[in-house]
């Protein structure tokens, strides 16, 4: 059996944020959600990076979970290469429909729920920390809804060369609803409100409107993006239309028997429905300013270039000419000695930044950073992994002293560590 999916896709900055770091697909048969995190507006650069790599893997005849894969080693392989995007990721929520299933992939704490029988269900599980105490029993589902740390992720898109992804499969019926979504709805609307919304609105457009609409007037905290599908029976031919006719019609898909390959589509942009306040957005990747080191080397290059061709005792810009020729050499050799000692150090934290972390301070709040607790001329070998709302002035001293000192741990322990910082229950 065949279904017609009538689908309609929104984003919105919300109330609270300066810049849309949420991306989204909507191009039948694949429908996705990526929200991104990193400093420096990098979010934004992974979610939509996410999503480019996630359609042009697909196009050249990946499976989905394969294209996930693909989409993390894209993210993971430009913040290793742009040090200002260092430690960025990005959630991903992704569906690709066909017949009368659909295969998911997922990543992250953004949701897919599949509405059947007037009950709404999540589908995928919160790759959060959160999320992984409610699966062991130590959280109620009511107390996660407003647990103040419920945004520390376990899990990300493009954090580590490699990321460990959900996939599955799902049949599903006629009457059916599927919506993925940012957490910036689901942490403002309770999902007894997005069920009854769904319950009783038909019309994919009116439903995304109306829960992003609800999740601003919950305080619009987060960045917010919905994709609404209803799945309908494919309608009889009566009137001889045909199928490309029908596949045309405004915001309806036939969707292809399960295997059918999408076609090839450009990525739509992010959020044409509702535009977001500012409309400057992040720079091209390849667009982006010269690294602190490459800038470092330019600037420096010109005077050294001069001070090596100059004769001895020549003057040259920025250098004694009285100081003798010799001087001038063992500065020359003191300086290459200082550069690759900046280097050996820039390379041992691109060596280690892979698997190092450290709990410290980010604007007063506890936060864990992806990289080594350093700043060597200028060049910061460290980026911002995440951001908690526990200020570090509020630990007891001892656990203060703690974050304080930037101690070094794989991931896991420093998240650890974020987590008794936050006073998370044991």
């Amino acid at each position: 059996m065949s279904l017609v999916a009538r689908h309609a896709a929104l984003t919105d900055i919300g109330l609270h944020r300066s810049t849309n770091e949420d991306a989204f697909v909507a191009e039948p048969p694949l429908f996705a959600v990526a929200d991104g995190m990193g400093g420096a507006q990098a979010g934004e650069v992974a979610s939509h990076l996410a999503l480019e790599s996630l359609v042009a893997a697909l196009a050249a005849d990946e499976a989905l979970p394969e294209a996930a894969g693909a989409a993390n080693q894209a993210v993971y392989g430009q913040s290793r290469s742009d040090r200002s995007r260092s430690g960025m990721g990005t959630t991903l929520t992704a569906v690709l429909l066909g017949g009368d299933h659909m295969r998911f992939v997922h990543v992250g704490d953004s949701r897919l729920y599949l509405w059947r029988d007037e009950r709404l269900t999540q589908v995928t599980d919160d790759h959060s920390l959160v999320g992984e105490m409610v699966r062991e029993g130590h959280l109620s589902r009511e107390a996660a809804a407003t647990h103040p740390q419920r945004s520390i992720l376990s899990r990300a898109l493009g954090t580590e060369p490699r990321v460990e992804i959900d996939a599955g499969e799902m049949e599903l019926r006629a009457g059916d609803a599927l919506l993925l979504c940012s957490d910036g709805l689901y942490s403002m609307v309770p999902e007894e409100s997005i069920a009854a919304v769904l319950a009783a609105v038909d019309d994919p457009t009116r439903v995304a409107r109306r829960l992003v609409s609800e999740a601003k007037s919950g305080g619009g905290h987060d960045n917010i993006t919905v994709i609404v599908l209803r799945l309908d029976r494919e309608p009889a031919d009566e009137a001889g239309a045909s199928d490309a006719e029908a596949a045309a019609e405004s915001a309806t898909a036939v969707l292809p028997a399960v295997g059918d390959e999408p076609a090839t589509a450009e990525l739509p942009a992010v959020g044409d429905e509702t535009p977001a306040p500012d409309e400057e957005r992040e720079a091209a990747p390849g667009d982006a300013d010269l690294a602190p080191a490459q800038a470092a080397a330019a600037d420096a290059a010109p005077d050294d270039a001069k001070a090596a061709d100059a004769p001895d005792g020549a003057e040259t810009p920025g250098s004694d000419a009285k100081a003798p020729a010799g001087a001038r050499r063992r500065r020359r050799v003191w300086l290459a000695i200082g550069l690759a000692v900046v280097l050996a150090l820039c390379l041992a934290a691109g060596a280690t930044a892979s698997s190092i972390y450290y709990v410290g301070d980010y604007d007063g709040m506890v936060s864990v950073y992806h990289g080594l607790p350093f700043t060597v001329a200028g060049i910061k070998l460290h980026g911002l992994y995440l951001e908690t709302t526990t200020p570090v002035a509020d630990l007891a001293p001892a656990l203060r002293a703690t974050v304080e000192r930037h101690d070094l741990h794989r991931k896991a322990a420093a998240l650890d560590l974020a987590r008794r910082s936050s006073q998370f229950p044991p």
